[in-house]
């Protein structure tokens, strides 16, 4: 799929946080990362730094979260963004992409609302290590991935994220500026969800 230019992702912020009608440009990234489903829709997606900051509320778990993240919305962010559930403890969860070009694409995030990887900080800072190396761990296995390209770029939604991408020689990924070789179609659903299914399996046993 193509990557999505600056240019046909500016539109008007539905925030309340936001003022008035400003425009807001999202970052290049691939288009299968986000779906323009939910680029689309009326839950903001702003790089913004009043919705990154106004907008917190809390829970019963004393979790923060933002009233305008889709990733902040658990399984109602994940349908909307083309994901499945995998796995999750008290601070972090793993996403399974049904939108991706290989299977096992997969997203760390954690569960308090942290906008950006320099925001990083208390648990979510001393636990990362150990749940990072865990994760794609069971991926390399789960999928015969010779690497796991980890990235985090941020900006489109502000809401850390890391993304693991299960690479092996010949498939559509490239390391490095290219990121993505030509505009390769995504993997057949019943694949990614049959994939997204073992590692679930495996990050909760």
């Amino acid at each position: 799929m193509p990557w999505m230019t600056r240019a046909s992702l500016r539109r008007a912020c539905s925030s309340p946080t936001c003022r008035g009608d400003d425009l807001h440009e999202m970052t290049d990234a691939p288009s299968w990362a986000f779906p323009r489903s939910a680029l689309g829709s009326d839950k903001p997606i702003c790089s913004t730094s009043a919705c990154e900051t106004e907008a917190m509320v809390g829970h019963p778990g004393g979790v923060g979260l933002s009233e305008g993240c889709l990733i902040c919305q658990g399984l109602d962010g994940d349908r909307e963004l083309g994901r499945v559930f995998a796995w999750e403890d008290d601070v972090w969860r793993v996403t399974i992409s049904l939108k991706a070009p290989v299977v096992g694409f997969a997203y760390l995030e954690p569960k308090r609302h942290i906008p950006h990887i320099t925001d990083l900080d208390g648990v979510e800072a001393t636990t990362l290590g150990p749940i990072l190396a865990r994760i794609t761990r069971t991926l390399v296995e789960e999928t015969g991935a010779e690497l796991i390209y980890v990235n985090v770029f941020g900006e489109r939604v502000p809401h850390l994220h890391f993304n693991l991408a299960p690479h092996r020689t010949g498939d559509p990924l490239a390391g490095g500026a290219g990121m993505i070789i030509g505009e390769p179609p995504p993997q057949p659903e019943h694949t990614l969800r049959k994939i997204a299914n073992q590692l679930a399996r495996r990050l909760r046993d």
